[in-house]
């Protein structure tokens, strides 16, 4: 079989050019690829993966992810031409075969399960479920490496600064990031601190548990509307934890007060109530961001 020795340097050295680059789109990806499955045979696309991995591209040598390494290994070698090269597949590609399989598969359910199987595997976040739905996320490998009190503790934070710091460095490198709208964010935050100061006084002034009930809607809505504006590019702040602090601060208030009116508890259940719906609502718009982020990962390199 002729190979051409010319258009495999050529592809090389654009594509080593392109990994260079600190901002790599995925539709420059997708043309490198789609030009090397299409233009080259079985034996050229044999040599330029060879010349790859002992150029060290999938190493230390290039400013590459480990999260684009996994996915670009898996996309040059996976091809039904090319054989023998199991040696350089790496450990997650039985992984990706399965995700590639479930999120072609016609049925809607297999498809859910790949974009799971792929958000937990490679993004490093869990789905908590209740009922076949959808509760709250939270970070694999906190979860995984902590004792059972940190685990619950977590679980109720739902942290996942280091996970959602992972994938906006990954939209910066793919060119993915959305415009941010600083007027909207300056006056939410203005109106955030403004109201929450105003509620604290009259509580303090009337100490009426009505105030309480205000104070606690305000802080549902407007932590709603911070994940909304905040968190389009997977930009983590620490209102995110604050559910947990304010659930302890209800309890506080709560206790204190039905010591002499213990018709409250029923108010109190149901203000646990709403936090248990508000994150269930605030979870279910991070599944949805994390699940179009990796279908547009996954329809390129998969």
């Amino acid at each position: 079989m002729i190979l051409d020795f010319d258009k495999m340097y050529n592809w090389i050295l654009e594509f080593i050019n392109f990994l260079s680059y600190e901002v790599r789109p995925l539709e420059k990806y997708d043309r490198f690829l789609k030009n090397f499955h299409l233009n080259f045979n079985a034996n050229e696309k044999r040599m330029i993966i060879k010349f790859m991995n002992e150029d060290g591209i999938f190493n230390h040598t290039y400013n590459l992810t480990d999260f684009e390494k996994k996915l670009l290994k898996y996309n040059l070698n996976n091809l039904s031409e090319i054989e023998n090269m199991s040696n350089y597949l790496p450990d997650e590609a039985k992984d990706l075969i399965e995700i590639s399989e479930k999120i072609k598969s016609k049925k809607e359910e297999d498809n859910e399960k790949g974009y799971e199987k792929f958000i937990e595997n490679f993004l490093d976040i869990k789905i908590f479920k209740l009922f076949g739905k959808n509760i709250t996320l939270y970070s694999k490998k906190d979860v995984e490496n902590s004792n059972i009190l940190k685990r619950i503790i977590k679980l109720m934070t739902y942290r996942l600064k280091n996970e959602f710091n992972v994938i906006n460095n990954l939209m910066y490198i793919f060119d993915m990031k959305f415009s941010k709208d600083n007027i909207a964010l300056k006056l939410y935050g203005c109106l955030y601190v403004g109201a929450l100061i105003f509620g604290c006084i009259l509580y303090l002034f009337f100490n009426e548990i009505m105030i309480m009930w205000i104070l606690f809607i305000f802080f549902i809505i407007s932590e709603y509307i911070n994940v909304l504006l905040k968190e389009k590019n997977f930009e983590w702040n620490k209102n995110n934890e604050s559910s947990f602090l304010m659930f302890f601060l209800i309890t506080v208030i709560y206790i204190y007060t039905m010591s002499f009116r213990f018709e409250l508890v029923y108010q109190y259940m149901i203000l646990n109530l709403m936090i248990f719906f508000k994150t269930i609502a605030i979870s279910c718009l991070r599944y949805k961001r994390l699940k179009n982020f990796s279908k547009k990962v996954l329809d390129m390199f998969i």
